[in-house]
């Protein structure tokens, strides 16, 4: 994301569910609709869905949500992975 200086966030937060499967939820940030569209038409995004797919990584399709933050915020300077 170093070269897409147009992408605000991006995290990857692993959990285990209720069944004791582990899941997987990416959080991104785009600064507009354009740097989102540009950001899809990476090299490297493409390879991470062909990745999902050959791996077979998928329980279910991906589900994707727009939202709006409300309240909150980003960090009080936790995790640097």
């Amino acid at each position: 994301m170093q070269n897409e200086p147009s992408t605000l966030k991006y995290n990857i937060m692993r959990e285990v569910n209720t069944k004791g499967e582990p899941q997987l939820t990416i959080i991104e940030q785009y600064a507009d609709t354009e740097a989102l569209k540009k950001h899809s038409a990476t090299e490297p995004f493409k390879e991470l869905g062909r990745s999902f797919k050959r791996e077979n990584l998928l329980a279910r399709p991906l589900e994707i949500k727009f939202v709006k933050p409300v309240a909150g915020f980003d960090s009080r300077g936790g995790s640097k992975l």
